[in-house]
């Protein structure tokens, strides 16, 4: 943790011992911030993937939805956006889901139901029913400190997997090829990587952060929506006019099928929050509203009234402390 970010903690969680967090709530008061989860999960998980930050505990996830329920206006997220000029009485926030998480029905949907918090799921379509880990965990399950060995890989030749510094590009090379392919591409590195794995992973484990499958998205109560997330998450930053349009499209159409009888939000969630002009302008002329990330960029709220276009998130990590979490509601900090 950087100096900076050691400081806001501290402030923060000063604040809390003083008792004025009324102050820092008064300061959000004409802002809107769109929290962003992935994962709740209620064990633990391999520390190789509990590392990325996305895989959050269901007991600090049930302290922040009833600090959200207590001192802030919670909106499902067209409302949030909708909101026009003036102060509210309290921060509004509204809560997403980034990828669709098997547990985000099993885990996270009880606790928002029991506190009243609407949220918006936005889903990788192509991925739902999959039953796997969503690559990026996968992968790091499959990491090198699992093996050692020098294969050859669709689309990358030769490659080193193991812990040397060679290994480690490598490696990092496969996650860079990885995020630019449709799902069948994927298949054709990850399974020379599957075979090499000792060991397949803990089927428990793969239930809790496996996707979501279709035949689930209907037992969400009804205060959960679903959004776009694109087809396949590849990131739309790599790609042509045509392609991102295509994984824009092909998303929403299935959204249409898979949850019709829930109001969609007129909204694309950008994987991994990566956004170009050409992004943008292809959202745009599609008549979307986009959705990015703010983890240490500034803030990642705006103010009430402001246009719906690229807007920023914040990331609610595993790791982040329940004062800094306070501060961010607020759109203080990121």
């Amino acid at each position: 943790m950087g100096v900076g970010r050691r400081l806001v903690d501290g402030l923060a969680e000063a604040t809390n011992r003083l008792g004025i967090r009324s102050l820092v709530l008064w300061a959000g008061n004409r802002r809107v911030t769109i929290l962003c989860y992935h994962s709740v999960v209620d064990r633990p998980v391999p520390p190789e993937v509990a590392r990325t930050g996305l895989h959050l505990d269901v007991a600090r996830f049930t302290t922040q939805m009833e600090f959200l329920a207590n001192h802030c206006e919670v909106l499902p997220l067209t409302e949030a956006l909708a909101r026009t000029g003036g102060a509210s009485a309290r921060p509004v926030v509204a809560v997403t889901f980034d990828d669709g998480y098997a547990n985000n029905l099993s885990v996270a949907s009880p606790v928002m139901e029991r506190f009243g918090i609407p949220a918006t799921v936005f889903l990788v379509t192509e991925l739902l029913s999959a039953n796997e880990p969503f690559w990026w965990d996968e992968l790091k399950l499959l990491g090198p400190h699992k093996s050692s060995a020098r294969i050859e890989l669709p689309r990358l030749g030769k490659v080193q997997i193991d812990r040397s510094a060679a290994g480690r590009a490598d490696w990092s090379r496969i996650r860079r090829c990885l995020q630019g392919l449709v799902p069948a591409d994927r298949r054709l590195i990850l399974d020379p990587l599957r075979r090499l794995a000792a060991d397949p992973p803990d089927a428990s484990l793969v239930d809790l952060i496996r996707p979501l499958r279709t035949e689930e998205l209907g037992l969400f109560p009804g205060s959960v929506r679903f959004g776009n997330h694109t087809a396949t998450h590849r990131v739309l930053t790599d790609l042509d006019d045509a392609a991102v349009e295509w994984e824009i499209e092909t998303a929403a159409e299935a959204l249409s099928r898979l949850a019709s009888d829930r109001q969609i939000p007129n909204v694309v969630c950008y994987p991994r929050g990566s956004v170009s002009p050409l992004v943008e302008a292809v959202v745009r002329r599609l008549g979307y509203t986009g959705l990015g990330l703010r983890e240490d960029r500034g803030r990642g709220s705006f103010g009430l009234g402001a246009p719906p276009v690229n807007l920023p998130r914040i990331i609610v990590g595993a790791h982040q402390s329940h004062a800094r979490f306070e501060w961010a509601t607020a759109g203080i900090v990121t």
